[in-house]
C-alpha cells in the first residue's frame, strides 16, 4: 500500500495535463466487436444490432456524432453514438459487426481513432449514406457476405504479424520521475524492467511499456496498471 501511495503521489505531480475540456473528445484504442455470448456471460451490459451500423462508448453520451477511423487503410464512419455501456476496459468503445466490416476491421487488429463531431451538413449525407447501406445489407445479403463480397473486389492482402502495440503511462516533465516510477512499476506489477520505454520531446518525456504482439499479451499488463490506479491509459499501434 505504501508503495501505491508513492507511485500514484508521482504520477500526479510529475505527469503532463493529456486532456482539455475545450477540445473535441480524441481517443485511440481497440473496439470490441459485439457478441451475442459477451452479452449473456455479463462480460458487455448492453445489445447491439450487428446487421445495423451500431457504436456504444463507456463515457460519451447517446446521440454524440464520432468519425471511426481504421488507420490501417483509412476508412472511417461517421455516426451517432447509440448507446452507454460497460465493457473491458481494453477496449475503448463497443461497434457492431457491421461497422466493423465497413472498417474492415480484423478480430487481430482491432485498433480505431475516435473523434467526436459537431453536426454539419456532411454528417446528414453521411447518415443518409448509412440509412441506404443498412437497407441494403436487410434486403439483400446477411453482413458476412456483403464483408466478403467488398474484400474480394479490394482484393486486400493483409499481413498483420509485424503489427505491435505499447501502452502510454503518461507523460511527464522529468526523466528522474519517470526514472524512479518505471522502477517501482517493474518491481511491485511484476512487469519485466525492459519493456518500459522512454521517448523525450522538446518539453516532456513519455512513458510506455511494450511492444506486445497480442491483444492477450497486452491486456495482461493494462489489466495490472489499471488495477494499481492508472485511469488514462492510451494504446499506440506500431507498424
Amino acid at each position: 500500500m505504501k508503495f501505491k501511495i508513492i507511485i500514484l503521489f508521482i504520477f500526479f505531480y510529475s505527469c503532463v495535463p493529456l486532456y482539455n475540456q475545450n477540445i473535441s473528445y480524441n481517443s485511440s484504442g481497440f473496439a470490441l466487436i459485439f457478441n451475442q455470448n459477451d452479452y449473456l456471460n455479463k462480460k458487455i451490459s448492453k445489445k447491439l444490432n450487428n446487421d445495423n451500423f451500431e457504436v456504444a462508448h463507456r463515457i460519451l453520451k447517446p446521440g454524440t456524432i464520432v468519425r471511426i477511423t481504421n488507420p490501417s487503410n483509412k476508412n472511417s464512419i461517421v455516426i451517432k453514438i447509440k448507446k452507454r455501456a460497460d465493457f473491458p476496459t481494453l477496449y475503448n468503445l463497443l461497434i457492431s459487426k457491421a461497422v466493423a466490416d465497413k472498417l474492415y476491421i480484423k478480430k487481430n487488429d482491432p485498433f480505431v481513432e475516435l473523434i467526436s463531431i459537431k453536426k454539419n451538413k456532411s454528417f446528414v449525407a453521411q447518415e443518409a449514406k448509412i440509412f441506404k447501406e443498412e437497407k441494403k445489407i436487410h434486403s439483400s445479403a446477411p453482413v458476412e457476405k456483403v464483408k466478403i463480397d467488398n474484400i474480394s473486389k479490394k482484393n486486400e492482402i493483409e499481413v498483420y504479424s509485424k503489427i505491435t502495440y505499447s501502452i502510454i503511462i503518461g507523460e511527464f516533465y522529468s526523466l528522474k520521475s519517470v526514472n524512479e516510477l518505471k522502477g517501482l512499476l517493474a518491481k511491485n506489477l511484476n512487469i519485466d524492467i525492459r519493456k518500459f520505454k522512454t521517448n523525450k520531446t522538446k518539453m516532456n518525456v513519455i512513458l510506455k511499456t511494450g511492444p506486445y504482439n497480442s491483444l492477450e499479451s497486452i491486456e495482461i499488463d493494462y489489466s495490472k496498471l489499471k488495477k494499481y490506479g492508472f485511469e488514462e491509459l492510451d494504446i499506440l499501434r506500431n507498424e
